[in-house]
Order: C-alpha cells, then structure tokens, then sequence
C-alpha cells in the first residue's frame, strides 16, 4: 500500500495513471489531493476535477482528501504542503511509500511543492518523485538511490543512510527502548514510523551493531564504536 500526494489541475489523468500502475503491484490507500485557491475561491473546472477523481477512487476504496492550497501567500502554502507532508509520512505502515506527484496543478501550486520537498527530503523515509512530460511524453520516476543524488546536489552532501542515523541516535541515548529512540529521531526531524525504525533496529542487529538488552532496551556493541 501507499499514500499518495498530488498536485491537481482541472485534468485526472496524470493521477488515474499513477494510481492504475500501482494498482498492479502496490495499492494506494490514502490520497491527497492539492488543489489553488485564490482567495479562498476554487476554480470550477478544478472542483470538477476533485469530483470526478473522488468517485473513481472511492471505488476503489481509497481514501480521499482535498487539501485547498491558497496561492496567493506562498508563505503560507509551502507551510501548510510541509505540514501536510509530514503528517502523510507518519501515516505511513511498514513497507508503504509516499509518492509525491508533481505533474499536475497550477505552477504556483507546483512550485510551492516542491520547495516543501526541497525543505524536508533528506528526513523521508520511502518517497517516490512523479512528474509527466507535457503533451502526453512519459512519466518520471525518482526514487531510492535517485532521490539519494538529488540530495546530494541540493545540499552538497551524501543522504546520510538510515541506519547510520539510528545508530549515531542509540549512541547519544546509551541505552533506549524503541519508543525513546523514535522520539529523539523525531526531535531531530525524522518522519519515519516506529515500525520503520524497528526494522532498521534489527538489520543493525543482524549486523552485530546492536545488541537488545534488559527490559526491551537496545545499545550499541563496541563494534559500532570502532
């Protein structure tokens, strides 16, 4: 399953794509879909839009969800799409992805997006990138290692890999439980599930870096020190 973010226009075709190609293989539970306002009056091909596309989706079961997106303040839009964002990463359940699509909407719209994007990436865990060449070219697809080498250009930095954070966390912490390490990596700004953090908890102890001790509490081997 996955939760789907997506920038809407007056067309759902760009949507309908994504959410058909991952009904082959990995279905999308929740969508959210952006729509501009422009002081606080929606066009009406875009409320047709949102119309049409919720009962197509409902039919299959997703769950929809307008967010109205007021262009006119982009302070206040990239805010509240970097809210929304955040909110949609926690929602996620182990194994599912946040796809993000940016092929649709007003440019305002789009540009607000992506300076969300831009702001909170390298916290992500399991986000897809979607655009669309215009005038019916193909989909674009950034993901994994993809989205890896787009923060490396944006900041100038490598992504630091999860189980690196987790691990440097547990060693700030000494000895933590699972729930006090998910919430110091959310101090920190990770959007990552518990569930997420777990699984990377166990691969560093397949891995002999960590070890669980007493009373569900987990700590670095001297291994991890070297």
């Amino acid at each position: 399953m996955s939760i789907l973010i997506a920038a809407l226009g007056f067309d759902i075709g760009h949507i309908v794509r994504i959410v058909s190609r991952m009904y082959e293989r990995d279905m999308v539970r929740i969508a959210y879909l952006l729509v501009s306002s422009i002081r606080g009056n929606v066009d009406q091909r875009s409320s047709a839009a949102i119309a049409d596309l919720s009962k197509i989706l409902q039919v299959l079961k997703i769950r929809v969800e307008p967010i109205v997106i007021e262009i006119l303040d982009p302070g206040d839009a990239v805010k509240k799409i970097l809210d929304l964002v955040e909110r949609a990463s926690k929602e996620l359940r182990e194994n599912e992805e946040l796809i993000i699509s940016l092929a649709g909407g007003t440019r305002a719209l789009v540009s607000y997006t992506a300076m969300a994007i831009v702001h909170i990436i390298p916290k992500l865990a399991r986000v897809s990138l979607v655009w669309e060449v215009e005038g019916g070219g193909p989909e674009i697809t950034a993901r994994g290692e993809i989205v890896g080498e787009l923060v490396t250009h944006i900041y100038g930095r490598e992504a630091v890999k999860p189980e690196i954070v987790v691990l440097e966390t547990l060693k700030e912490l000494g000895k933590a439980k699972l729930s006090e390490i998910h919430r110091k990596l959310e101090e920190k700004g990770y959007r990552w599930t518990k569930q997420y953090t777990y699984k990377i908890l166990k691969n560093l102890e397949e891995k002999g870096q960590v070890t669980r001790i007493s009373r569900g509490r987990y700590m670095a081997t001297q291994q991890a020190h070297k």
